[in-house]
C-alpha cells in the first residue's frame, strides 16, 4: 500500500467509523480528555496499522480490533486518576444530537459508567451488540466460538442491567 492508497483508506475510515472508535474511547476512559487523547492513539494506531491490513476481514472488523486492542492496552498502561468523575458528554456528543434532556444524557453516562465497569471481554461483546454485529461477526472479530458469544451477551447484558439499577438507586 502506498502512501496514497494509506490515505485515502484512512480517511475512508475515519468518515465511515469514526463511532465506532469513539464508542470504544469513551467506554474505556472516565474523562473526555482521557476519551479524545485514547481516540487519538487509536486513530494513530489505525493509521500504522492499515497497510497491514490483509483485508480478509470487513474494515470496520479491522478497525474494531485495532481500537480495541489500543484500548485494552492504553487502560492497562494508564495510572489510574483520582478525583471526581466528570461528564463524558462534551462536544462530542451534544452536538452531534443538540435536542437531548438532560435526563438523556444523565441515562447515557450512567450507561457508559456501567459499561466501564465489565470485563474487557464483555464489554467487547456489548459493544459490538450495540453496533448491531451478528453474533458471527462479533466471533470473528474477537476470536471466540458464536456460542461464546451468546452466552457471554446474556451474561453481560444481566450485569450491566444490575450495574445500571445499583447505579440509578445510589443517585
Amino acid at each position: 500500500m502506498n502512501r496514497r492508497e494509506q490515505t485515502e483508506a484512512f480517511e475512508s475510515a475515519a468518515r465511515d467509523h469514526a463511532g465506532i472508535v469513539w464508542k470504544i474511547a469513551r467506554s474505556f476512559t472516565q474523562t473526555p480528555t482521557d476519551a479524545d487523547d485514547l481516540s487519538q492513539e487509536i486513530w494513530l494506531s489505525l493509521w500504522r496499522a492499515l497497510p497491514k491490513n490483509r483485508g480478509d476481514a470487513k474494515l470496520s472488523t479491522f478497525i474494531y480490533r485495532v481500537a480495541f486492542n489500543r484500548a485494552v492496552t492504553w487502560s492497562r498502561t494508564k495510572k489510574r486518576r483520582q478525583g471526581a468523575e466528570t461528564s463524558l458528554f462534551d462536544e462530542h456528543t451534544t452536538n452531534a444530537n443538540p435536542e437531548r434532556s438532560q435526563g438523556e444524557i444523565e441515562r447515557i453516562e450512567q450507561l457508559y459508567r456501567a459499561i466501564r465497569e465489565l470485563k474487557e471481554i464483555d464489554r467487547a461483546i456489548l459493544l459490538l451488540s450495540l453496533e448491531e454485529r451478528s453474533y458471527e461477526e462479533i466471533s470473528e472479530t474477537l476470536g471466540i466460538s458464536v456460542n461464546a458469544v451468546g452466552a457471554r451477551l446474556s451474561r453481560a447484558k444481566g450485569r450491566l442491567q444490575t450495574k445500571l439499577l445499583s447505579i440509578a438507586s445510589n443517585e
